[in-house]
């Protein structure tokens, strides 16, 4: 699979939009000094994020206005020490609440393709182990080890998530509400924009649009009209197929003959690195390295 950039540069147009928004916003409210030690690819989700406002004054006053947001979430949650912290519950996290698995990226476009199925979950075990507090900065932990990791591996920063909603009933739904579901995609629409190119939830029961529906006043504008919600499985993967997922390194019960060629979001080798019951002053170079080695865990499956 061909490599891609993280982030495609910007456009000559988003450019000059950018250094217009720098002359006559940022330099007024004293913030451009700070935004300029963003890093790039930050800066560029922010722009992107913002694009589906048509009219350019408002459009260039919600790229302001997300960043100050950004900026002001980043210093009470300590985003810069987020990395070099200990996880101990990381392994219990990845196995109750967030169990995403990678399954490559696509051919074209370099999208990676996530799995998630909340019958693997154990949402009440979640509840009981993470208060809403510890939940987020678990959530955020992963988000930043995610990104680093598709900027190593060559993927687009950009992914395609499947959410499998078969065999899920209402307590299910109910307790992902009750487990802080809303909270997490909230996050994720306002501080990680452009994070997704397309979420597919599948084998989507009525009860799911309901729930969606009660979900989605927590969800950015922009996020929304990502989100592709279906109920019949062929007509799924055919969605998945034309958006360029390789449908044999799915799971068997989705695809037939599928050969669930996956791996964690979270490798087991930064598990077991967060999880060591040593003291490690060195835990986030460590996590970095292994990142930036492109290292991936064994592929599960045949």
């Amino acid at each position: 699979m061909a490599d891609v950039d993280f982030v495609p540069p910007l456009t000559e147009a988003e450019k000059a939009e950018w250094e217009e928004i720098k002359v006559n916003i940022l330099k007024e409210d004293g913030k451009l000094d700070r935004i300029d030690k963003l890093e790039h690819e930050v800066i560029v989700r922010f722009i992107r994020g913002s694009e589906f406002v048509k009219d350019k004054q408002k459009r260039m006053d919600r790229v302001v206005q997300t960043l100050n947001d950004y900026l002001a979430w980043a210093d009470r949650i300590n985003l810069d020490s987020i990395l070099y912290r200990k996880y101990p519950k990381a392994g219990k996290f990845r196995e109750t609440m967030w169990p995403l698995k990678y399954f490559g990226k696509t051919e074209e476009k370099g999208h990676a393709v996530f799995l998630l199925r909340l019958k693997e979950s154990k949402l009440k075990e979640a509840a009981a182990l993470f208060s809403g507090d510890e939940l987020i900065e678990y959530i955020v932990f992963t988000m930043e080890i995610m990104l680093r990791t598709l900027k190593a591996w060559k993927c687009s920063s950009r992914s395609i998530i499947i959410f499998d909603c078969m065999g899920m009933g209402m307590a299910d739904y109910y307790t992902a509400y009750k487990a802080g579901l809303p909270k997490v995609l909230s996050l994720l629409g306002e501080y990680y924009p452009e994070f997704l190119e397309k979420f597919y939830a599948i084998n989507a029961p009525a009860i799911f649009t309901w729930c969606y529906s009660v979900m989605k006043p927590f969800i950015q504008p922009d996020t929304v009209r990502k989100i592709n919600i279906i109920r019949n499985r062929n007509t799924a993967l055919s969605k998945l197929k034309e958006s360029g997922v390789d449908l044999q390194r799915l799971p068997p019960d989705l695809v037939e003959g599928g050969l669930d060629l996956f791996d964690y979001k979270i490798s087991d080798k930064v598990i077991s690195l967060q999880t060591s019951p040593e003291v490690d002053e060195q835990v986030g170079e460590k996590v970095l390295d292994l990142i930036n080695s492109r290292i991936v865990t064994h592929k599960r499956g045949s």
